[in-house]
């Protein structure tokens, strides 16, 4: 019986893919406007992409939860966030997530282009999911523990600093009675060097 195949292995081998992307897919996913814009060119440009991030992309892109960055939680992983994950039962690594592979920090840097920067970006502390077959043959667990920074969430901070700060320091009052070209408390009636 060479050469003929039963059904049974090619039915298993689409129950097992099915199973493993149902790991994925229900896993929840928050994005910016701005990081699902980025996702759509990405998607329309995506002849570069291996089908692992193809299929990854895909699925965001149909179930994400489109937020304006000044609402996104600052739990969740945003581009530029530094985060702190593990796979399978390696020790935690650090990366910031990129958009593409930047030079120079190597390691240090987990672009969209690659599956588990794709998959990490949109998740909550704490999320897991196991990301479809990857080019070794073997599934890759993901486990997000920690955004160590997110841009969103400083860009906020640094606001509420500039108005607990007073922010803006009104210099001249149009509607006041003094001018203060005119009028001066000290005495000295030299206007300075602007009347020149």
């Amino acid at each position: 019986m060479q050469g003929t195949s039963s059904p049974f292995p090619v039915m298993r081998r689409q129950e097992l893919a099915q199973s493993e992307i149902a790991m994925w897919k229900n896993q929840e996913c928050t994005l910016t406007s701005k990081d699902f814009a980025i996702l759509e060119t990405m998607y329309d440009r995506r002849l570069m992409l291996t089908d692992g991030v193809c299929q990854v992309l895909r699925h965001k892109l149909d179930t994400a939860r489109v937020v304006f960055g000044e609402d996104v939680p600052d739990n969740i992983v945003t581009l530029n966030s530094r985060v702190r994950y593990r796979v399978g039962e390696l020790s935690a690594q650090t990366a910031i997530i990129t958009q593409d592979a930047m030079a120079g920090i190597v390691g240090q840097s987990l672009p969209l282009t690659t599956a588990r920067g794709l998959a990490l970006l949109g998740l909550e502390e704490s999320a897991c999911l196991t990301l479809p077959k990857q080019e070794n043959g073997i599934p890759e667990r993901i486990l997000l523990e920690e955004v160590l920074f997110q841009p969103e969430t400083a860009r906020r901070q640094r606001l509420k600093q500039q108005r607990n700060r007073g922010g803006i320091h009104l210099a001249y009052d149009a509607g006041s009675e003094r001018d203060p070209q005119t009028h001066s408390d000290s005495g000295d009636n030299d206007p300075g060097p602007s009347a020149a």
